[in-house]
């Protein structure tokens, strides 16, 4: 697809009986990633990232809900600040989320399993809770997106080695709606 084709489709001038699937297939690689159209814009994200799948999913007919995990490390230990490619994530997310207007999200905030339980799920919920607040600065309605703590209750990775613990302190965003 050539680049006018982008921007046509990006001002909506271009036929809409082009399927989501045909204009992922014919969406060009670039030095960012692989350009993702969306009904109202196009962004470009990196093949196989949590963007890339948000993206697509919602253009498909499958059902909601449907889970997407951030791939862990999204937070410093006893830290609600995301680090910056978690913040770039989340700037994409707001993205292909104006673009789906009706989709509606939750956002589950985890913890590795160093210190009590009580302060760890305090700080899940306050992660999942600067998540939404990241997302709702982007114009994305506060109506559309629960927040959930787990703390340490549901590790993905072992937490006897720095590497497991950082993959525990994780985002993931369940699409409730479509």
């Amino acid at each position: 697809m050539t680049a006018l084709a982008v921007l046509l489709v990006m001002q909506g001038g271009c036929d809409s009986s082009v399927t989501a699937s045909e204009a992922e297939a014919a969406a060009p690689q670039t030095q960012a990633g692989k350009l993702i159209l969306l009904p109202d814009s196009a962004i470009a994200v990196q093949p196989g990232s949590v963007e890339e799948q948000l993206a697509l999913f919602l253009a498909s007919p499958d059902p909601a809900p449907r889970l997407f995990r951030f791939p862990g490390n999204e937070f410093q230990p006893w830290q609600t600040r995301p680090n910056p490619a978690t913040v770039r994530t989340m700037y994409a997310v707001q993205q292909i989320l104006r673009a789906y207007p009706k989709a509606r999200v939750t956002i589950v905030g985890h913890t590795d399993n160093d210190g009590a339980p009580e302060r760890n799920l305090a700080l899940s919920r306050a992660r999942a809770e600067r998540m939404k607040q990241l997302l709702s600065q982007g114009g994305i309605a506060p109506r559309r997106i629960t927040t959930i703590g787990r703390g340490l209750a549901e590790p993905i990775a072992d937490n006897a080695t720095p590497e497991g613990r950082a993959r525990n302190r994780r985002i993931e965003l369940i699409v409730t709606a479509k």
